[in-house]
């Protein structure tokens, strides 16, 4: 087991973050929740900022492809998921 850190920092890559399905629960990957705070039309993705509880605002990428979920408006809630594999910690001040 890896030792625990006492403020890890969560590094994420937008485009390993997949946007769930109204009622997909996300099973067995990592889900952050949040309200869409701004979006960003670039032809084959969609860039978005999703604001989370607490504050804190991250990048997501979603690739335009006809079975992705519709994304929410402004304001709209989204969850997120990402995939143990692609959550990486290193310690705060790293």
């Amino acid at each position: 087991a890896a030792p625990a850190m006492a403020s890890p920092l969560l590094v994420l890559r937008p485009e390993k973050l997949r946007v769930l399905a109204p009622g997909e629960d996300g099973a067995g990957r990592n889900v952050l929740r949040g309200r869409v705070a701004e979006l960003v039309y670039q032809g084959e993705s969609t860039l978005f900022y999703v604001e989370l509880p607490g504050g804190a605002r991250i990048a997501a990428r979603e690739a335009a492809r006809a079975s992705a979920p519709a994304l929410p408006g402004i304001g709209g809630e989204v969850a997120l998921a990402l995939a143990p594999a692609d959550t990486i910690l290193v310690p705060d001040g790293a």
